[in-house]
Parts: structure tokens; C-alpha cells; sequence
């Protein structure tokens, strides 16, 4: 019982201070987006534009995320008090929780210091590369909205993980290449 609760702890630590980050960043000046046009070209989802990486932008994101790991607790106390939860709803909750927190914050932003997503900060020195793919009639995301069909979707791997979004202007898909660039190379 203590060692399940203990490592329940632990991933519940992980994400708020996680989420405690993502605050802290969102307090700077974001390079882009800055303008109602750049927030507009970029998306996470196909159907959805991004908000302002501010936190009146991101508050019914935050909300949401907050009662997520409040559940979360919930379920894992009185799991570990009566002893009724297994491994494998252990392990569905960790699930729940790894993919659950990535996609509260509808959040992608170029930072001074690194790149600001719904998934974490990731300072440039742990980019490894990135990659931008013409949204054709082959790709995963055609068809989803019109916005987004003949546009570009930008993949940034890092150390480990890979940060994906959609861009539908040209000028915006520019100036993301320009940043990433240029924050690489330091």
C-alpha cells in the first residue's frame, strides 16, 4: 500500500510541478504568437486555433487540468485506503494522466528561451530537430477542416518526445522556421 501510494505521488508531483512551469514561462512575452493573424495559423488540433499563451488565454485550460489532478488524487486515496485498486487501473491512471495533461493547455508558443506547448517547456538545447510536411491528400489530418488541407504541419522532436501543429500561413510557417533557425544553432 505504501509503495503504491508513494508512486502515485510521485507522477502526481511530476505533472504539478509540471504545470507550475508552464505558468511561470507563460508570464514571459511569447515571440510568436503576437498578433490575433499568428494566433489565428497556428493550431494543435485541426478544427481548433490555438489561444494566447497568457493566463486569461489558458484559464478554462488550467481549470480543467487542475480538477483532473484533484481526481486523480481522489481516486488514488481511496484506492490506497480501501486497497481496491489493482496495478492495472494503476496503470490506466498514469495513462489517463500522461495523455490527459498534454491536451488541457490548447498551447503552442516560440519563448525566448525555448518552446512553450500543452505538453511542457522545452528549452532549445533539447530540440533535435524539426521537421514541416505539406498537408496532402494522404495526410492524417486532411479533411478535418479546409483550413488546415493544403497547409503544414510542423513536427519538433526533442530528447523525448515530439511536439506536433498545424500551420496554415505562409508567413507565419516563416517566421517558426526563422525562430527554430536561429535557437538551434546557439
Amino acid at each position: 500500500m505504501i509503495f503504491r501510494l508513494s508512486l502515485a505521488v510521485i507522477v502526481l508531483f511530476y505533472f504539478i510541478v509540471k504545470f507550475v512551469r508552464i505558468v511561470r514561462i507563460m508570464r514571459k512575452p511569447a515571440l510568436l504568437p503576437r498578433t490575433e493573424e499568428e494566433r489565428k495559423a497556428i493550431r494543435i488540433h485541426p478544427e481548433k486555433v490555438i489561444q494566447f499563451p497568457t493566463y486569461p488565454g489558458q484559464k478554462k485550460g488550467m481549470r480543467w487540468y487542475i480538477v483532473f489532478l484533484i481526481f486523480i488524487m481522489i481516486v488514488l486515496v481511496i484506492g490506497a485506503i480501501v486497497q481496491g485498486i489493482t496495478w492495472l487501473l494503476y496503470l490506466y491512471l498514469t495513462f489517463m494522466i500522461f495523455y490527459g495533461a498534454n491536451h488541457f493547455l490548447n498551447l503552442v508558443a516560440i519563448m525566448q528561451d525555448g518552446i512553450l506547448s500543452g505538453k511542457g517547456f522545452t528549452p532549445w538545447h533539447r530540440i533535435k530537430s524539426y521537421q514541416i510536411k505539406m498537408i496532402d491528400i494522404n495526410h492524417r489530418y486532411y479533411g478535418f477542416s479546409k483550413d488546415v488541407n493544403h497547409r503544414y504541419e510542423l513536427s519538433i522532436k526533442t530528447k523525448m518526445t515530439t511536439i506536433r501543429c498545424m500551420i496554415t500561413n505562409e508567413f507565419v510557417k516563416k517566421r517558426v522556421v526563422a525562430y527554430l533557425e536561429k535557437n538551434m544553432n546557439r
